[in-house]
């Protein structure tokens, strides 16, 4: 579903009393986190902390101000098995598009 579809309020990580959506977090993280390995790129370096704040923040602008919390429970994934569910599917949707596009660099 394309984004311009989706009311603003449910367009969200968190819903109003805090509970975080861990698929979806996990599902953009691993979706970027794929596109930066498919250029020889890490997450966990410091372009990727960027790249990640950045995508959250254009995705998620009403909850731009939450970043950090997001941050601090994808560093717990190992605790949350819906986030490692979500970064699987994120990695799996780019490996079905860009595996031909990753193999030519």
């Amino acid at each position: 579903m394309q984004r311009s579809f989706i009311d603003k309020d449910k367009f969200v990580i968190a819903d109003k009393v805090g509970n975080v959506n861990g698929n979806a977090l996990g599902y953009v993280f691993g979706m970027l986190d794929a596109l930066l390995q498919c250029a020889n790129l890490d997450i966990r370096d410091i372009a990727g902390d960027a790249a990640l704040h950045s995508v959250i923040a254009r995705m998620f602008p009403a909850e731009v101000v939450d970043v950090s919390t997001y941050f601090g429970r994808l560093k717990n994934i190992e605790r949350a098995l819906e986030i490692t569910i979500g970064i699987s599917l994120g990695h799996k949707q780019v490996a079905a598009s860009q595996n031909a596009a990753c193999a030519l660099d």
